[in-house]
């Protein structure tokens, strides 16, 4: 729970709090991400167990996520709409939407990861 349900909100706060995004809209964000970690891994000890989908996005790739965007966003004009990002990425943690497993997202073809890492390229242009 530290390490993802919670390390990951507060490097979200710290990361948009300096690069300028309203607190108003952080604060929450990053509280709904740890509530949801936290709810996350309650429901995943009481839940059926399928092997080719998570119920909800995990918290593990969530966690990634921002760690992502910490690392590549820099544009403080783009702050605002991360910060709601953020707070979509924790009501998807504890939705019960199916989301296929990793291996499955592997198999993907390769002109589609193209497209992924241009979107994040894009987020990032001045």
């Amino acid at each position: 729970m530290c390490s993802f349900g919670v390390a990951a909100p507060v490097v979200s706060y710290v990361w948009l709090t300096h690069a300028g995004a309203p607190i108003f809209l952080v604060a929450p964000s990053c509280l709904l991400i740890a509530a949801g970690a936290a709810l996350r891994l309650a429901r995943f000890n009481v839940s059926p167990k399928n092997s080719k989908y998570f119920c909800g996005v995990p918290t593990t790739l969530a966690a990634g996520i921002l760690a992502m965007f910490a690392l590549l966003v820099r544009n403080p004009a783009t702050m605002w709409w991360l910060s709601l990002l953020v707070g979509m990425l924790a009501i998807l943690m504890v939705s019960t939407f199916p989301y296929a497993n990793l291996t499955r997202v592997l198999r993907l073809p390769p002109w589609l990861w193209l497209g992924v890492v241009a979107g994040v390229v894009l987020i990032d242009a001045p």
